[in-house]
């Protein structure tokens, strides 16, 4: 089975590497795809791209900063 880098999945995702590994981290199952270590590489296996994409997704909306209401 296909795998792909963190920077692969970006590209996927039309984001950022740093991004996704931060997305990952905070997803981390190691049952799934067990976290790297330091300087470590993830690889995600093609099944597992479409649903992370929608977690991926959902992530995101939640992190992102919030308006700035006195503009």
């Amino acid at each position: 089975m296909a795998q792909f880098t963190a920077a692969q999945v970006a590209e996927k995702f039309d984001t950022t590497p740093r991004e996704v590994r931060k997305f990952l981290r905070s997803v981390a199952d190691p049952d799934t795809f067990p976290a790297p270590g330091r300087g470590g590489k993830w690889l995600i296996e093609g099944r597992q791209i479409a649903p992370l994409k929608a977690k991926f997704r959902a992530w995101a909306k939640a992190n992102e900063a919030p308006a700035d209401e006195d503009a």
